[in-house]
């Protein structure tokens, strides 16, 4: 059979007999009918509720998160600059480029390069001119049998 999950309430009466009561973990198995294990990890756990924060904390502050994506946001320039230049003009270089481009990913902005579209040649723009000349005056009941 297993154990029994611990409550908030039972956690703190075993950590309250521990501390002020002075006793041992054994004599708290003996009151409580908890196993020594289960007392051993209530003492040894934070007393709070709160979960321990993981990971390594965020460098940018929510209010300079802002200013980074509404700088990068407002104009072409922004959007074109590279994460150093956004260091040097936001930050006067105090955070490393690394800093900059997590924060932009992890806000969900993606750099990629958008696709070219090849120039129009000599003879497909007069091709094109001539058909649209051509087609200028249809009405729209031409236009349907297209369609």
């Amino acid at each position: 059979m297993g154990t029994k999950h611990l409550t908030n309430d039972d956690r703190q009466r075993i950590r309250t007999l521990y501390s002020e009561g002075n006793k041992t973990k054994a004599e708290i198995h003996d009151i409580t009918g908890f196993s020594i294990d289960q007392i051993k990890t209530t003492i040894k756990a934070p007393s709070s509720n709160v979960a321990k924060r993981s990971g390594r904390p965020r460098v940018l502050s929510r209010k300079q998160e802002k200013e980074l994506v509404s700088f990068v946001t407002s104009s072409k320039e922004g959007r074109k600059a590279s994460f150093l230049q956004l260091s040097v003009i936001l930050f006067q270089s105090l955070f490393r480029v690394y800093v900059i481009r997590s924060t932009l990913r992890r806000l969900g902005f993606k750099r990629y390069t958008a696709p070219q579209k090849p120039p129009i040649s000599e003879t497909n723009r007069q091709k094109r001119l001539a058909w649209a000349l051509e087609h200028k005056d249809w009405t729209p009941k031409q236009w349907a049998r297209v369609l």
